[in-house]
């Protein structure tokens, strides 16, 4: 199938990379003293309380000397961590766990998102006959990548109405073309996360509408989302720079909950999205971190739906270390 060949080829990558990671430089000691560069995706909004951390002096004023790398998705992040020239950033919990199956030593340093209401959501065309999970069957639907978390989502939402992927057409179209997709007629129905959402609910004159929320799914609640992964070697070389990197990070989460007005600010100075947009995004919690167990629901629906094989091995009980058993 074509999503086995795409996961087998991330794989082939992350392997790779693997490879190269005893090739490189030593990596750099934050607790010496060095600085250090943090990976995120695209924006930077995933990771929006390291990103407050910063831009509020949170990290300066702690010691510790960041900077920051935006590439346009977290698969290209786990290559320069395991090639030594990134030593810690946001990675999905399915990247991370695609790159622990491919000998990538990684460890927690925090969870910041788990899923909540009006993060991950499927939208129609107004005039659609589609109105329930139910009416899913026969439909084309548009997901970012086949073979990838859709699978997962849509696969568990399916489930609840006795039906499953082999029911539906999943096609791929990004994400920045999803509602352009529904409407053209091109889909019947578009997976669109937050902000894209968002843009949809500040436009009175929308020809979409939703229909699910993914949070609703039983099976998909609260499921673990991403959060800050750090390479082995740097996490257990420079444990007083994580402790404080942690300290400062809980500190800019606790600031944006109090202030859920600069948070909107931030996101739009980091995404560059007009006041409407902002003002319908969901104001994501901070998980602070995920258990072993947490990690291993996601896992068992990555194996369901072919993201990872059968009797793959993955260490969650390393990856989490104490901090996956600590009181939050």
């Amino acid at each position: 199938m074509g999503y086995r060949r795409r996961a087998t080829a991330i794989v082939a990558l992350l392997l790779g990379a693997a490879g190269l990671a005893g090739c490189g430089g030593s990596t750099p000691s934050a607790d010496e003293g060095a600085s250090f560069v943090y990976g995120t995706v695209s924006t930077g909004i995933v990771s929006r309380e390291v990103m407050a951390a910063d831009k509020l002096g949170y990290l300066d004023e702690a010691g510790v000397d960041l900077s920051v790398k935006k590439l346009q998705s977290d698969t290209m992040l786990t290559p320069l961590m395991a090639n030594g020239e990134t030593s810690i950033g946001y990675l999905t919990y399915v990247t991370t766990v695609t790159a622990l199956r491919s000998g990538i030593p990684l460890r927690m340093v925090s969870g910041i998102q788990e899923l909540e209401p009006d993060i991950q959501t499927v939208w129609v065309p107004k005039d659609s006959p589609v109105t329930s999970i139910a009416d899913f069957k026969g439909k084309t639907i548009g997901v970012s990548a086949v073979g990838g978390y859709g699978n997962v989502l849509f696969g568990e939402a399916l489930a609840t109405e006795g039906l499953t992927l082999e029911d539906v057409t999943l096609t791929e179209v990004s994400f920045s073309d999803m509602a352009s997709a529904l409407e053209r007629g091109d889909i019947d129905l578009g997976w669109l996360p937050a902000p894209f959402a968002a843009a949809q609910r500040a436009n009175p004159d929308t020809p979409l509408r939703q229909v699910v929320d993914f949070n609703d799914i039983p099976a998909l609640t609260g499921l673990p989302q991403g959060g800050v992964v750090a390479t082995a070697e740097f996490y257990e070389q420079n444990p007083e720079t994580i402790g404080k990197f942690r300290e400062q990070e809980k500190r800019a989460a606790d600031y944006l909950r109090e202030n859920p007005d600069y948070d909107r600010e931030l996101q739009k100075e980091l995404a560059g999205y007009e006041p409407s947009v902002t003002s319908e995004l969901p104001l994501q919690g901070y998980a602070g971190s995920f258990s072993a167990d947490d990690l291993e629901r996601l896992l068992t629906l990555m194996t369901k739906y072919g993201l990872l094989e059968e009797g793959d091995e993955v260490d969650l009980g390393a990856f989490v270390g104490d901090l996956g058993n600590a009181e939050d």
